[in-house]
């Protein structure tokens, strides 16, 4: 393998694996984070609770500030059971920064190892063609 394509390989390894990381970073900050955040919320709502200070808004403060007011981390619910109402129970969001960065940046890295990948696979594929 000679130096020229060498270096055409690495191109295109860091060409197509910086568009997987941005992409993978993308996808789960931007898309898949929120939308697992929303269903979880409205499932909450589905469930037979009388829910007091269970806010959307705090749910994804939770999820991305890590100065977050400890009031603002927790909910109160009141599960009801046959018709009765049962003792309030002081509940967490299931929701951290730690978690989402975490498989934000996951995302970033997983996408940058396949596409930085397949970019190799495509500079061999056409190396062999010439």
């Amino acid at each position: 393998m000679t130096m020229k394509e060498k270096f055409t390989r690495g191109l295109h390894a860091v060409k197509y694996g910086t568009i997987g990381a941005i992409s993978g970073a993308l996808l789960m900050g931007g898309v898949i984070i929120p939308v697992g955040g929303l269903v979880a919320h409205g499932a909450k709502y589905a469930s037979d609770e009388n829910l007091t200070d269970y806010s959307l808004r705090n749910r994804f403060e939770t999820a991305y500030s890590f100065n977050t007011p400890e009031s603002h981390k927790y909910y109160y619910s009141t599960p009801v059971v046959n018709g009765y109402a049962q003792e309030q129970c002081k509940e967490e969001y299931l929701a951290s920064p730690y978690a989402t960065y975490g498989a934000t940046a996951g995302a970033g890295l997983a996408g940058a190892i396949i596409l930085g990948g397949a970019g190799i696979a495509m500079a061999k594929r056409k190396e062999k063609q010439r």
